[in-house]
């Protein structure tokens, strides 16, 4: 499904924070040591409401500084007959939630998954796969593809297109106007390629 239209509020929530004044490298093990004070203009909290092309609707947040949470992402799909919430960091269990039975956490199982998908899961039930492994398995389909010839009809259904990254813009684009207008519903204004 596609985003139609979009209702932003985007806030800076932290508008001073602290820092060493040099960029300390990831896993590094060296400490900020938070002594200058930086005054923040961009935004780090947003919370969108969505409407779909169908007329299903949808919302999300996204928060830069909300303690505890560690490249926290969680999605959640609610229908008529239940939801579905799957979470970054529990990334292989997948709660189903219903009306007229108990709620359930269904395990990574690789024999239940479909076969389009079996490929990309290398361990067996019990073992976590996670980001690092996502990001292998794109650059896999990428590499096999572009050694193949790179053929459009042949690339995998996995890898995003020139249109999916334009698409993605035209989206945050419709959000700052949302909120520079005060809130408002925003068209996402994306004129396809027709290749």
């Amino acid at each position: 499904m596609k985003i139609a239209s979009v209702l932003a509020d985007l806030t800076t929530v932290i508008p001073t924070r602290y820092s060493a004044g040099g960029s300390a490298e990831a896993f590094s093990g060296k400490k900020s040591g938070e002594s200058t004070p930086v005054t923040v203009a961009s935004e780090d909290l947003a919370s969108v409401l969505l409407r779909f092309e169908n007329g299903a609707k949808g919302s999300f947040s996204v928060g830069q500084v909300l303690p505890g949470h560690k490249n926290d992402l969680v999605l959640e799909v609610n229908g008529k007959t239940c939801s579905l919430k799957w979470k970054q960091e529990q990334q292989n269990e997948l709660w189903i939630g219903y009306h007229n039975k108990p709620n359930s956490l269904m395990a990574k199982d690789p024999s239940l998954v479909l076969p389009e998908a079996r490929r990309y899961t290398h361990l067996p039930g019990g073992h976590q796969e996670s980001w690092t492994d996502a990001f292998c398995n794109l650059m896999r389909d990428a590499y096999a593809w572009i050694g193949e010839g790179g053929a459009p009809e042949a690339k995998p259904a996995m890898l995003p297109t020139f249109n999916d990254g334009y698409r993605s813009t035209c989206l945050v684009d419709a959000m700052l106007r949302s909120h520079v207008a005060g809130s408002v519903w925003e068209q996402v204004q994306y004129v396809p390629d027709k290749k």
